[in-house]
């Protein structure tokens, strides 16, 4: 299992040579609080090339499924 820090960043070829990973958030509070969990599928520019690829509450999947 690999740990994140809070804003760092990653590409996921450098932790996995696989091509299906299941990404966990736990995160425990003692009030109540609203999280916002978000991907984004970027390019070989490190770009965003296409909002569909902006993986959130609202839109759950990528067009092609590889994001969801």
């Amino acid at each position: 299992m690999y740990t994140f820090i809070k804003g760092q960043r990653v590409k996921i070829a450098d932790i996995t040579n696989s091509t299906t990973i299941e990404v966990s958030l736990n995160i425990s509070f003692s009030v109540s609080k609203v999280i916002d969990f978000s991907c984004f599928g970027v390019d070989q520019s490190n770009k965003l090339s296409d909002d569909r690829y902006f993986i959130f509450y609202n839109q759950k999947q990528s067009p092609d499924n590889a994001l969801e």
